[in-house]
């Protein structure tokens, strides 16, 4: 299971984290703000209110059985091998079950592990038989009748958040006035304006002093 971290507060800048773990507790990191995305398996149903799903990849339910019992149908491996049961707390597990009781097979428990990996060895080594997700690389896996009907999706989760954020941003820029143009006379190519004068002003004549008023003397 992975998800985005990002305490920059940008998708932008997000590290990648790697996490094996409950999809539960995942959504509630991303319903915290903890994370900014995840990759998980969606619960059955519409996604939570406070967050979106983006559809990866779906994985129909497949049979899993021990060499030489591939071509049996379901009703007949189960007859013959208990059930190594895919973990019922997951949400690929509620699946799985979901799936046995619609068909109304009820075959005796071996065990229950949350481990594709384990149940896939188990299975080979003649243990009992499975139902899981068709998850890549498992061996022995065989299409089960209607397992599309009861697939597992991957998704990518995002918090509603981000988007209500983005969608946000983008309407107040939409809503600022235009910038006013300016008139065509004044855009003007600098080679198009008048020169400015490069001549010399002639120099100020700067008076002398008055000269003094003659005495006048009575008689």
């Amino acid at each position: 299971m992975w998800w985005w971290s990002d305490p920059g507060g940008g998708l932008g800048q997000a590290q990648p984290c790697g996490h094996r773990g409950a999809a539960a507790a995942r959504r509630a990191a991303l319903a915290e703000g903890r994370i900014d995305a995840a990759l998980i398996v969606a619960p059955p149903g519409d996604s939570p209110a406070q967050m979106r799903f983006l559809p990866l990849r779906q994985e129909p339910l497949v049979l899993l059985a021990p060499p030489g019992m591939e071509d049996l149908p379901p009703e007949e491996v189960f007859a013959r091998l208990p059930l190594i049961a895919y973990d019922p707390q997951s949400w690929g597990g509620r699946i799985a079950e979901r799936y046995l009781a619609d068909r109304e097979l009820a075959p005796q428990r071996l065990c229950a592990l949350d481990g594709l990996e384990a149940i896939s060895a188990l299975v080979k080594s003649g243990a009992g038989a499975s139902v899981v997700p068709d998850w890549p690389g498992l061996e022995g896996a065989r299409p089960l009748p209607d397992g599309h009907l009861h697939a597992r999706r991957i998704v990518a989760a995002l918090p509603l958040r981000s988007e209500a954020a983005s969608s946000a941003a983008s309407s107040s820029r939409a809503s600022r006035p235009p910038k006013p143009r300016s008139p065509p006379w004044r855009r003007q190519s600098p080679d198009c304006r008048r020169p400015r004068s490069t001549k010399t002003p002639a120099p100020r004549s700067i008076p002398g002093p008055r000269p003094a008023a003659p005495i006048r003397c009575g008689r």
